[in-house]
């Protein structure tokens, strides 16, 4: 399948009067058209970042020092904010971190979907914008917030943990939606969690992100099958197996990096059981250690 957006050595940063925080430092990432990728790391690992950074929506002190971000072979970064404005919402939308912030309580939710269908279809007569509003609004059983994000058909969707704050059977009833959807409107979905788990459930492929690097990538087959950084082993030791009841949950010892003082080589040695002096001193690359599954670690090679 073709590449529907590539990211290419990103870095985004924010400015204070005495640091610079590297939220994304260095990020190189493709998602093909008409799949879903879970984006996958702890909280602080700059996943967020990468997503406004995708929409241009980094604001000051926060600046994208350079990259590329190309849609659909086109630069995003080149763009006028006017053009920009017109692709953001019908082109490429997201579903924020917290969307039910998304709706203003002194509106009905019908109104504002259709508000922002408006904006990028003028053409559309009242009697279709309602119409297209209310089956909109029958697909997602009418309260979910996350609709206004699919109101005008957007090739590239991503959704910013749009569970996070949902138990677990309305947890599986959303995935089970995001699937739905897919197969009907055809949209490509970047899927952004700490949960692996749930990206089982509708992912194609995982990319897991720490310290504002990309440093595994693999089909979601493979990276339950076989996940081979240490980050990630990490990360599927510390979630619940149905299959192993009585083990106890392992947590990862340490804390993500600041973003304003990285450790000096591979980002994740100082919480690493792994690591030898080569980690503490220089950054691994990003190879393929087999076919479609890319790790950054010393201490995997290619079989």
């Amino acid at each position: 399948m073709e590449n529907i957006l590539e990211i290419k050595n990103l870095h985004t940063y924010f400015y204070t009067e005495d640091l610079i925080i590297k939220a994304v430092e260095g990020l190189s990432l493709s998602v093909k058209k008409g799949e879903v990728l879970g984006l996958v790391g702890e909280s602080a690992c700059g996943k967020t970042v990468t997503a406004h950074s995708v929409m241009r929506l980094i604001q000051p002190p926060g600046k994208i020092v350079k990259g590329q971000i190309l849609f659909e072979g086109e630069d995003l970064l080149k763009l006028s904010q006017d053009n920009m404005r017109r692709l953001r919402g019908k082109t490429i939308s997201i579903i924020f971190q917290e969307p039910w912030a998304a709706l203003n309580p002194l509106y009905t939710i019908g109104f504002q979907i259709v508000e922002t269908i408006k904006i990028h279809k003028n053409d559309i007569t009242k009697r279709k914008l309602r119409h297209l509003a209310l089956e909109l609004l029958r697909k997602v059983g009418i309260s979910q917030p996350e609709i206004m994000a699919l109101s005008c058909s957007p090739k590239l969707l991503i959704a910013d943990e749009p569970t996070s704050s949902l138990d677990v059977t309305i947890q599986a009833q959303i995935m089970d939606l995001f699937a739905q959807l897919i197969q009907e409107a055809k949209f490509t979905l970047i899927l952004i969690t700490h949960n692996l788990a749930l990206c089982s459930q509708i992912a194609n492929r995982v990319a897991i992100m720490y310290a504002g690097k990309i440093v595994e990538l693999a089909t979601i087959e493979e990276i339950f099958a076989c996940p081979l950084h240490p980050y990630t082993q990490a990360l599927f030791s510390s979630i619940s197996q149905k299959e192993s009841k009585e083990k106890k949950l392992k947590a990862i010892e340490g804390t993500v990096p600041d973003a304003s003082s990285k450790p000096k080589g591979c980002h994740f040695h100082p919480r690493c059981p792994l690591k030898k002096e080569i980690c503490i001193n220089s950054y691994p690359e990003f190879i393929e250690i087999k076919p479609q599954h890319w790790v950054s670690c010393f201490m995997v090679r290619p079989s």
